[in-house]
């Protein structure tokens, strides 16, 4: 436990912080040692391994975190019509029938009492969307078609990418 009283809904939104903590380091140290060389021979020749490593593990952190806080579960609520005896006006039938009512309740998988979509369950939601869409799906991007980019990189909108040849 991180601190006292850690629910599961808090814990998802610590383990979402720290890989887009993780990214920001990374790429604080980036942008500092394209512009420092005294950062740059600080930090020694294997950065970039140690960089492009933590920026893996915490791509795969990510996704099972956002995976985590959009998942829910189905509760079906069954509320049954009781029948009337005739005979005795006191005493019910319970069966389930073609009078009985289902509602399905959405909850969050994690923890059934956060009602999916809820007011409590919105803000992580639309959290884990925006890092899906704004930081998941483009990194995926940009690792599945690299050669592609490289390819293309003579055109305008992709010219970030240098290829240099040794």
């Amino acid at each position: 436990c991180f601190y006292s009283g850690l629910d599961s809904y808090s814990n998802i939104w610590l383990e979402m912080l720290f890989p887009i903590y993780l990214f920001f380091i990374v790429g604080v140290t980036i942008f500092l040692s394209r512009y420092s060389t005294r950062l740059t021979r600080l930090l020694g020749t294997n950065c970039t391994d140690v960089l492009a490593t933590l920026m893996l593990v915490s791509y795969t952190k990510l996704l099972h975190v956002v995976t985590h806080a959009l998942w829910f579960s189905t509760i079906v609520i069954i509320t049954k019509v009781a029948d009337v005896d005739q005979n005795n006006n006191n005493a019910y039938t319970a069966s389930l029938d073609d009078r009985s009512n289902t509602f399905p309740t959405y909850v969050w998988r994690l923890d059934g009492s956060v009602d999916y979509l809820g007011r409590k369950h919105i803000p992580l939601f639309l959290a884990a969307l925006a890092v899906l869409l704004i930081l998941w799906l483009p990194f995926t991007m940009i690792l599945l078609f690299w050669q592609l980019l490289q390819k293309l990189s003579h055109y305008r909108i992709v010219h970030w990418i240098v290829v240099k040849k040794m």
